[in-house]
């Protein structure tokens, strides 16, 4: 039988075919319908170019996705673009199915502006922050052959929260940030312009996104709880979230780090968690610094490790 591979843009036809791809494919992280849909097809930042199908004999046997960065980006600076999903049917593997998906996103990226590739920090909303190291470690060979390095490096870590306690110290911390004039309270519509400013100032776009589309959920009956905000007068100065049992993001205004400002939004959050009747918190991406400085001590440990890989674009102009 011919195992001749043909790339094409995704057909709506072909939905099933590629979430079963997908979750064969990505076993560490299984891709529900609701997932796909929400990451692939309603980011206003995805093209069908974008989202190639591998086929053989034209039957779906390999999807991915890349996604260019969105807004306009300033003349002369260094655009990236993402590669966020990348699977190929178990039957189907060393065909060349994974290499022609990775040249279409590739090419895809290129002919969007985008200097260099990276897998998969995508800020709008990924799958995972990079290459999961022991899931994903042929994976990992496969990219490295193709020309990408390893850039950075992220952790997943969660807590179980039937033993979570507040520490001693936590009150004596809160009551002199109270001094200070720092308030933490659950989300209130009045807190919506000076949350997005804070936001907007001080992280990425995708944080202003995830405050939105809480406080949405939250006026159509979720608990206020879920979005804790910290005030100074009429500036807020901090947020910490959380949607189920994903735990963050969590953020500090620069001038009031240093301060336990990050713990008490943390264990404020963890805490509403429990009394919401989760039993664990996870969240997919931090450092180590981070994790040493804050995460350790509430009882949060290393689930998994990622490999944030890079590629520079304009090196394969030629070929």
């Amino acid at each position: 039988m011919s195992t001749e591979i043909r790339i094409e843009p995704y057909r709506g036809r072909w939905l099933d075919q590629v979430l079963t791809i997908l979750t064969s494919s990505l076993t560490a992280d299984p891709m529900s319908r609701s997932a796909f849909i929400r990451k692939a097809l309603l980011d206003p930042n995805v093209h069908p170019n974008g989202l190639p199908v591998a086929l053989r004999n034209g039957t779906p046997v390999g999807v991915a996705l890349a996604v260019p960065p969105g807004g306009a980006q300033p003349s002369g600076d260094r655009v990236p673009g993402y590669i966020t999903m990348l699977g190929v049917a178990p039957d189907a593997r060393f065909q060349g199915a994974g290499s022609a998906l990775l040249a279409a996103c590739e090419a895809y990226l290129r002919d969007c502006g985008c200097s260099h590739c990276q897998i998969s920090p995508y800020p709008g909303g990924y799958l995972t922050p990079g290459v999961d190291i022991r899931a994903y470690a042929g994976g990992m060979e496969f990219l490295k052959r193709r020309g990408y390095g390893r850039a950075g490096q992220a952790i997943s870590m969660e807590c179980d929260l039937t033993g979570l306690t507040e520490p001693h110290w936590l009150g004596d911390r809160v009551q002199a940030l109270e001094a200070a004039g720092i308030v933490l309270e659950p989300y209130r519509p009045e807190w919506i312009p000076p949350l997005l400013e804070f936001l907007g100032a001080t992280f990425s776009a995708d944080w202003q996104r995830y405050a939105r589309q809480t406080a949405e959920r939250i006026e159509l009956g979720d608990s206020p709880e879920r979005l804790i905000v910290a005030r100074l007068g009429d500036e807020v100065v901090g947020m910490s979230h959380f949607d189920g049992e994903r735990f963050g993001p969590i953020g500090v205004s620069l001038d009031h780090r240093g301060r336990g400002l990050g713990h008490a939004l943390m264990y404020r959050t963890l805490l509403a968690m429990r009394s919401s009747g989760y039993h664990t918190a996870w969240f997919l991406w931090s450092g180590d610094s981070t994790a040493q400085r804050l995460y350790d001590g509430a009882g949060f440990r290393v689930r998994r490790r990622f490999a944030i890989m890079h590629k520079e674009l304009n090196l394969d102009r030629a070929g």
